[in-house]
């Protein structure tokens, strides 16, 4: 009966230990994203050059950071206590935001982008070196990857070049390419574009009606649907 309560002791100081430390991060994910809610936002609008708006989001930033490093500055949660970038991070985040708020003083709402775009990787590398996922970072993920992309909505790739990669089989597959930006950044993202049929193959699509004409003729045109 004693080793019985024993176990169950030890157990259930197990779970509670496990929860606590659950609530522990969830907090943690909380009082980041409160701050990030802020820095994003902030961003938006120097993006835009809306600079009154922006520095009342980088009051709001402020006032999150300090709540934030008031509540985790001391006591990490236990994934991120031997992570050397928290403390880096806790203090270059407030650094970062007063040289935002200096560059709108002096009219230099890109360089307060740039300063607050920092922000954004910093929070992300700590969390991956923690190795934590969130939404937050698979965004961030995407945008890189379509960073990349973008540039070549007016300026097309060249198709022809042998290094086009092919997807698919037969007919039916794509041609594909993907910029050395992608494949620096690891991402599988690629510029596709349906096949142009070789010559003499026939495509599919609607066959012309024929007004006129014997029976075997309209069943060699219904029969070029499906060659």
């Amino acid at each position: 009966m004693g080793v019985c309560r024993l176990l169950a002791a030890i157990l259930g100081l197990v779970v509670a230990t496990g929860s606590a430390g659950a609530d522990e991060l969830t907090d943690f994910h909380a009082a980041i994203e409160q701050a990030a809610s802020h820095n994003r936002v902030a961003i938006a609008y120097l993006r835009t050059e809306n600079v009154d708006l922006a520095a009342f989001e980088l009051d709001g930033l402020r006032q999150a950071w300090s709540a934030f490093a008031t509540r985790f500055g001391k006591s990490p949660p236990a994934g991120l206590r031997d992570n050397p970038l928290f403390a880096t991070t806790l203090v270059d985040v407030p650094v970062r935001v007063v040289a935002a708020s200096m560059m709108i003083n002096m009219g230099r709402p890109d360089l307060a982008r740039d300063s607050l775009l920092a922000i954004r990787d910093e929070l992300s590398a700590l969390r991956r070196t923690s190795h934590i996922e969130v939404l937050a970072d698979c965004v961030l993920d995407a945008n890189r990857a379509m960073d990349a992309l973008i540039v070549y909505h007016d300026n097309p790739p060249d198709w022809a070049k042998p290094d086009v990669d092919r997807e698919g089989s037969g007919e039916s597959g794509c041609l594909c390419w993907r910029p050395a930006a992608l494949r620096q950044h690891g991402t599988s993202a690629r510029a596709c574009k349906p096949r142009i049929p070789s010559p003499g193959r026939r495509r599919f699509g609607v066959a012309r009606a024929r007004p006129q004409g014997d029976r075997s003729a309209r069943q060699r045109s219904a029969a070029s649907l499906i060659d």
